[in-house]
């Protein structure tokens, strides 16, 4: 029997680029340049974007499993996946429908927490500005805001979790590890204060006194510092995500948030009031886009897939 041969680069005529592709570092379209470049913005290699790591490089798309002196045309000894489907490259495209699908829905789960945020935000403005007419706060209504409050905070901690996944396949140079790895701590660290600020309003009211202050004070400047980790390195984390699909326009507007979010949060609600509202519409724009384009490439894997099945099948 013949063995399986890797399928050619994807994007390319005679080793030039013909499709829209991005650099992995930097996003620059690599169209035009030749498989064995570099990017002429940042240098990493072209062969990082669309090129086909060998055998020895390469990692199982479903498990991970190094794949190091086997065949190309075998299969994977941990989970029974073609070593020819692991040899693809490293768009999302071609990687594991587990791994797209929960991306997916982890950006499905953020994209249902700005929502409700959005929500909760216009109810309290709309509760401060009728405040004068008559008092609209009770207890029950305290407690339920702070619950409501807390499940949207672990829903939208929870989405990027799952949309900052660990693709147990990559190969290329720039893994994004580093903003991923800060991403999840600060999620960790974020939990933990939203727990605790949860419990800490629900316990009986303490007689305040200087000690107190300070370390509400102190926790709230910790909370503060954990949420702007968070929000920089997610920003750095979606640039990194949006150029394996590839789209610019996820890239852009993420680098475009990084300095204009924290702006319309701050000086934006000194000046205009609405600010926040304009920054969690932006926000929720931007994940859309992301989730619109994890919908479409997990629709297609799962085509190739059933493609797949039926032929093996019909065998």
């Amino acid at each position: 029997m013949n063995e399986a041969v890797a399928p050619p680069i994807v994007g390319t005529v005679n080793d030039v680029v013909v499709e829209a592709i991005e650099c992995v570092r930097c996003g620059r379209s690599l169209l035009g340049l030749k498989v064995g470049d570099s990017c002429p913005d940042c240098h990493a290699a072209v062969s990082d974007a669309i090129g086909l790591p060998s055998v020895d490089d390469a990692f199982c798309i479903q498990c991970g499993y190094a794949l190091r002196g086997l065949r190309e045309g075998g299969a994977c000894p941990e989970c029974g996946t073609p070593i020819s489907k692991s040899l693809r490259g490293d768009l999302l495209g071609c990687c594991s429908l587990d791994y797209v699908r929960s991306l997916r829905r982890g950006a499905w789960m953020v994209l249902a927490s700005i929502a409700v945020q959005f929500v909760l935000l216009l109810g309290i403005i709309l509760t401060a500005v009728l405040a004068g007419a008559a008092p609209l706060a009770t207890p029950a209504v305290d407690l339920a805001m702070s619950i409501a409050g807390l499940v949207v905070e672990f829903g939208s901690l929870y989405g990027w979790w799952l949309l900052s996944a660990l693709d147990p396949a990559y190969s290329g140079r720039d893994d994004g590890a580093t903003s991923r790895k800060v991403l999840r701590w600060a999620l960790v660290f974020g939990a933990i204060y939203a727990m605790g600020d949860f419990v800490v309003q629900m316990l009986p009211g303490a007689t305040p006194n200087q000690a107190m202050g300070w370390i509400e004070v102190a926790t709230a400047m910790a909370a503060l510092a954990v949420m702007a980790v968070q929000f920089f390195a997610s920003m750095i984390y979606l640039r990194w995500i949006a150029r394996r699909v590839p789209d610019r326009t996820v890239h852009e507007r993420a680098r475009r948030f990084m300095w204009l979010g924290p702006l319309l949060m701050t000086v934006g609600i000194l000046c205009v009031g609405i600010g926040p509202i304009i920054a969690i519409v932006m926000y929720w724009n931007m994940i859309y886009w992301l989730y619109k384009d994890l919908r479409r490439i997990e629709h297609q894997i799962a085509i190739e897939e059933t493609a797949v099945n039926a032929a093996v099948d019909a065998i």
